[in-house]
């Protein structure tokens, strides 16, 4: 089962157009329980179209995380199916796997979700420390996560907020997000956090197991379908929650379709990938394996209240 993951920056009052900056392809084989994940940049210019879906044959000089966009009908703060289908076709097409599914969340559904879990615990190997990144809308700017930890504990909308870059910082969304500063000795990236937010997705799954089925599941459930949109249906949650069971990366299936090993830089901060060396990997990491329907029990042939029962999880916020 393969499913890219979209994370847009949309929030209420925000004053530019929507980015999906996250752009993740996740590969599970649920023969050895191991996952592959590969992270697209967001400033990955040309890339290349289905022939299928509208427009010319690539992105041109637009950057990818326009392409959802760019397929809606450009009304402001919905969330368009056909749209992100189409999307999921240009990067199976361009990239050369079949992708089954697709999930989408903004920034209040990835609160919501980490806060419906109690927390996110991650590692952190080497202190995090960027002097740009403002969780508060007034200054000081900057934050810092402490480096050397293991079983630090992220929150979403529960969690404090970030006042400075001198108090450890407790937020999920700020962990996944920064990408200015230092990571250790080393400059913070776009390819710094692609990785972190590689990271943050098998914790978040591995906390969702370990919490249990049942009600704390259906629970979960109940906060996903008014913030995540997807098109696997709600009633498949107990068996993905059984085919992730003990999920572990796969060894050496974890990339950033990044300069200089997969691509290279032009102007304006953009980069052109080496498809022929991005589908190499994919072919290498994210074989094809038979595909096992995810199963779904029968669902009753009306909801609460009399209502159609829904299909797939639809995005709230």
């Amino acid at each position: 089962m393969t499913v890219l993951l979209l994370g847009s920056d949309f929030r209420e009052g925000y004053r530019y157009s929507e980015h999906t900056d996250v752009i993740m392809v996740v590969s599970l084989d649920p023969n050895t329980r191991r996952i592959a994940v590969a992270s697209v940049p967001r400033s990955v210019v040309f890339f290349p179209r289905h022939p299928d879906n509208p427009g010319a044959s690539t992105s041109g000089a637009e950057r990818i995380n326009f392409m959802y966009l760019g397929y809606k009908r450009r009304r402001a703060g919905v969330v368009e199916r056909p749209a992100l289908d189409r999307f999921r076709q240009d990067v199976s097409s361009a990239l050369g796997v079949e992708i089954d599914h697709y999930a989408y969340v903004r920034f209040t559904g990835f609160d919501a979700l980490v806060d419906a879990v109690d927390g996110v615990r991650v590692s952190i190997p080497a202190r995090i420390f960027d002097y740009v990144y403002s969780d508060e809308s007034s200054p000081p700017r900057g934050v810092l996560f402490p480096g050397g930890v293991s079983g630090y504990r992220l929150g979403g909308n529960a969690a404090a907020r970030c006042p400075d870059p001198y108090t450890p910082c407790h937020r999920a969304l700020v962990y996944v997000r920064s990408r200015k500063g230092y990571v250790g000795g080393f400059s913070n990236s776009d390819s710094q956090r692609s990785r972190r937010q590689q990271e943050f997705v098998l914790a978040a799954i591995r906390r969702v197991i370990k919490r249990g089925e049942g009600e704390r599941l259906a629970a979960l459930v109940a906060v996903a379908g008014d913030h995540l949109t997807t098109d696997i249906p709600l009633a498949a949650a107990p068996s993905l929650y059984q085919m992730l069971s003990n999920v572990r990366f796969a060894r050496g299936g974890r990339a950033v379709f990044a300069s200089p090993a997969f691509g290279y830089e032009v102007a304006g901060d953009a980069t052109v990938l080496y498809l022929r060396t991005v589908r190499g990997w994919i072919d290498r990491n994210m074989p094809p394996v038979p595909q096992t329907p995810i199963p779904v029990p029968a669902p009753p042939t009306r909801g609460i209240g009399g209502g159609p029962v829904p299909g797939g999880l639809e995005v709230g916020g």
